[in-house]
């Protein structure tokens, strides 16, 4: 009689504690707005990765997710215990309520997304420059952002340190440790510098930054 009471008091604590760390709905419903990204102990904000992504969480239980250049996409959303879980196309994706945000936890990749309640001010770079010349695009230059679809990042956080040196239209780009030569001259405010094996375009921001076109969805930008 004794075990069976222990038992069933063990269990009662067990649900209440359960009950205690549930989620209540009307803590969680509206709009989410992705502030940060945390990996490997650094929080990087979500304005300067250029990343918009909102979660919308509605007293019907469905839920809506967007993301720049994409659809919204529509679905639903359950409490379990302590943990939401938002099913978006079909993938259902687990946050926990901390401290005011709502968190999502990607093991596999080891990082968190952490949406706060106000809107996310992406960080917008300075417009081109139109009347830049020749001797605007000299000096030595470090790579500072890296911007690939649209998506920015610190240059350091994705490992890619690079370095230009410009003089009057010879350009000398170092990385890893490797040196490239090239040489071009400045039309419509853009210099063109190219060598027998590639070539790269060059531009000025009215800021003093300098953005240079790797690929068709990359682009660099340095500060002197």
């Amino acid at each position: 009689m004794k075990k069976l009471l222990a038992l069933v008091m063990t269990l009662i604590m067990t649900l209440a504690f359960t009950a205690a760390l549930a989620v209540e709905p009307a803590e969680i419903l509206g709009v989410w707005y992705l502030e940060r990204l945390e990996m490997a102990g650094e929080a990087i904000d979500a304005a300067m990765l250029g990343m918009e992504i909102t979660v919308e969480l509605f007293e019907d239980g469905t839920a809506a997710m967007s993301m720049p250049g994409e659809e919204p996409l529509a679905g639903s959303w359950r409490i379990s215990g302590e943990q939401i879980f938002v099913d978006a196309a079909g993938d259902e994706l687990p946050f926990v309520l901390a401290d005011g945000y709502l968190v999502a936890n990607d093991e596999e990749e080891g990082y968190a997304m952490v949406f706060g309640r106000d809107a996310t001010e992406v960080i917008a770079l300075a417009p081109v420059r139109e009347d830049a010349v020749l001797e605007d695009f000299n000096g030595n230059w470090t790579a500072t952002v890296v911007e690939a679809d649209g998506i920015r990042a610190p240059s350091a956080m994705m490992g890619f340190e690079v370095t230009v040196w410009i003089e009057n239209g010879h350009v000398a780009m170092t990385a890893m440790e490797e040196t490239i030569e090239l040489d071009g001259e400045v039309s419509e405010s853009v210099l063109f510098a190219a060598n027998d094996e590639q070539s790269l375009l060059f531009f000025l921001l009215e800021d003093g930054m300098m953005g240079c076109g790797f690929a068709e969805n990359i682009i660099v930008y340095f500060e002197k």
